[in-house]
């Protein structure tokens, strides 16, 4: 009996502070709204890092450029890209395709990695749109070998046509262009070979799946001028594609 006695005044020691214990959990709890709501306010002071202010650049870059043609030759975008196609078509298609090129590879480090638009690597977009560039000439001169040696006149010589497309040159260049990739990312002669010999095969099951249907329209539709511009503009999915398979991703 004793022993109950000297527990009953603990036991109501400890009931009667409950209420202050609750009431100090009820304050923290109100000042977490407050907590909560302060935070957006310092993610939007924060400053924008140096790499997106870079990355938005080099996005820019390809858009200052068509305006400043543009407005050199009084005329809109079309006819500026006219104009230079007549007086210097290699070099501007290999422009454009720079161009294409970098766009491409943005496309498969942003959209396709579910990342933001200025969240992407800026030195491998750039050595993309090197490669574009080297890729300019050698596709201008083979449209132009390939109108000459089997032009398209039927429907068997525009099929003619697609599979050279999608065998020997989509091998060569997709293979020369995994090979260069690896390169510029710091791999060896033996290494890039390998990387090449290794991913060509997925790459070319991948191509039969989309250029067959697309080199329809270019073949039937498409003056042989404007194909690179067509092909470009298409590559820039491909070249989403094509630039992880290049890497393995």
């Amino acid at each position: 009996e004793n022993h109950h006695n000297l527990r009953l005044p603990t036991l109501v020691l400890h009931y009667r502070d409950q209420p202050a214990q609750v009431a100090r959990q009820s304050a923290q709890v109100a000042l977490q709204p407050a907590q909560v709501a302060s935070q957006p306010a310092q993610v939007i002071s924060q400053p924008v890092s140096t790499p997106a202010l870079l990355n938005l650049a080099l996005l820019s870059t390809p858009v200052l450029v068509s305006l400043a043609l543009t407005l050199t030759h009084h005329c809109n975008l079309w006819q500026s890209y006219e104009f230079h196609l007549s007086s210097n078509p290699v070099m501007t298609k290999t422009v454009v395709n720079a161009a294409l090129y970098l766009a491409g590879d943005w496309l498969s480090q942003t959209y396709f990695q579910g990342r933001g638009p200025l969240s992407f690597d800026g030195a491998r977009a750039t050595k993309n749109a090197v490669l574009g560039a080297a890729f300019g000439p050698v596709t201008h001169w083979y449209y132009e070998w390939s109108d000459s040696a089997l032009p398209v006149v039927s429907l068997s010589s525009g099929a003619c046509r697609i599979l050279l497309d999608q065998s020997l040159y989509l091998y060569l260049k997709c293979s020369a262009y995994i090979c260069a990739v690896s390169l510029l990312d710091g791999s060896s002669v033996p290494t890039a070979l390998g990387h090449a010999n290794e991913r060509i095969g997925p790459v070319a099951r991948r191509s039969w799946r989309f250029w067959p249907a697309v080199h329809g329209v270019t073949y039937s539709i498409i003056p042989s001028r404007h194909r690179v511009l067509w092909v470009g503009a298409v590559d820039v999915l491909w070249n989403a594609v094509l630039a992880n398979e290049a890497r393995g991703e």
